[in-house]
């Protein structure tokens, strides 16, 4: 019988945990906004809408050169992660 991943996620240690997160936050950086957001099962009106913003400033954001979506991603980090 598998076990809960809540259940396997206690018995990893705190330090193996945050190099984890710090591993998968590495990745996401480096994945432009579209990547992301298709990673995350989201269509642009379901990610503007949790952000608060209209479908066509996603399309915006998602068409710009990378330096540029990075920015943007950080000033909407925390409704991204509620995205899920």
């Amino acid at each position: 019988m598998s076990k809960p991943l809540s259940e396997l996620r206690k018995k990893i240690k705190p330090e193996a945990q945050t190099a984890a997160r710090a591993k998968a936050v590495g990745i996401v950086a480096e994945m432009s906004l579209a990547e992301v957001r298709k990673a995350r099962g989201q269509n642009q009106s379901a990610l503007a809408k949790s952000m608060s913003i209209a479908q066509p400033n996603i399309s915006q954001m998602e068409n710009r050169p990378d330096a540029l979506i990075r920015s943007s991603m950080a000033s909407y980090q925390t409704p991204f992660r509620r995205c899920h």
